[in-house]
């Protein structure tokens, strides 16, 4: 099976409790996608701070997938960092069509803005659940040669503040 090239794209840090327990972003993506991948499967997971060092692939770089993790920020802001990698995303979906982007929580408001949605405020609400994903020919040798890849419950979640969601969907 061949190697899965994966930049990570840290977009803040865990502290208090969740870090104790769990370690950074790049912890528990390297134990989730370790615990998830068929055995075998062989990836390789570089991060980058998009936040601090406002670090990012070059140009040059070939991924298979772009993640982005979580963040307290919100992704509406009209912030710095958060404005670079809304364009960052918005140039990778534009001329790197092969290249898949997975965002969680804040990273998926990101993509969405990216690619002409809007993110809002939803209200103070908090919604979670698990959503079905078609898997593509790649994600099947990945996955184990599913089809259709179904998460869970969530096996931890923790909250500080209101939650935001993409308003608008992708344009087709």
């Amino acid at each position: 099976m061949p190697s899965v090239k994966i930049a990570l794209l840290l977009c803040g840090n865990l502290s208090g409790k969740p870090y104790a327990r769990h370690g950074g972003y790049y912890d528990i993506y390297l134990r989730f996608l370790h615990e998830s991948l068929p055995k075998g499967s062989q990836f390789v997971l570089d991060p980058y701070d998009v936040v601090h060092a406002m670090e990012y692939p070059s140009e040059n770089d070939i991924y298979d997938c772009i993640m982005l993790t979580g963040s307290a920020a919100s992704a509406y802001e009209n912030i710095e960092w958060v404005n670079k990698l809304v364009a960052y995303v918005a140039r990778v979906a534009e001329s790197k069509p092969k290249t898949k982007i997975i965002g969680i929580c804040f990273g998926h408001q990101i993509i969405a803005r990216a690619l002409g949605g809007e993110c809002v405020p939803n209200g103070g609400h908090w919604e979670c659940g698990p959503t079905p994903i078609q898997l593509t020919e790649l994600g099947k040798q990945l996955f184990g040669a599913a089809d259709t890849l179904n998460f869970g419950p969530i096996p931890f979640l923790w909250t500080s503040r209101p939650l935001y969601y993409a308003l608008q969907p992708y344009p087709a």
